[in-house]
């Protein structure tokens, strides 16, 4: 046998080789980074439905409902807008301090994503 088929044969073996270990690389990184967004969706639902019984909300006192969701995304990149069913804005985290959310309604894409 010519050392050059050798030569090939080992290089085919090990190119297979190196294709299985990088799917299973790959496959390992997806499980990963999907044990990482569930977990992120778990905090922000469990956020989301402790907002839900807020006594501020209860109470319709949107400025204190609008202090407390501040409170519990400061520090990061989270933005919590409370929308009527019309789709217009009643308080937000993204407004300045003091100020009254946007009044604008829904674009058709943001709709689209509450339905």
């Amino acid at each position: 046998m010519p050392v050059w088929l050798f030569a090939a044969y080992l290089f085919v073996a090990y190119a297979l080789h190196e294709q299985s270990r990088i799917e299973q690389e790959a496959l390992w990184i997806a499980r990963q980074v999907s044990l990482v967004v569930d977990g992120e969706l778990v905090n922000l639902k469990t956020l989301l439905e402790g907002l839900s019984k807020s006594p501020a909300l209860a109470n319709d006192d949107l400025q204190a409902f609008s202090n407390e969701a501040s409170r519990l995304v400061q520090g990061t990149d989270q933005v919590i807008t409370l929308r009527d069913l019309g789709g217009r804005a009643l308080a937000s985290t993204q407004s300045a301090k003091g100020s009254e959310p946007s009044a604008e309604p829904l674009t058709p894409e943001e709709r689209e994503h509450l339905d």
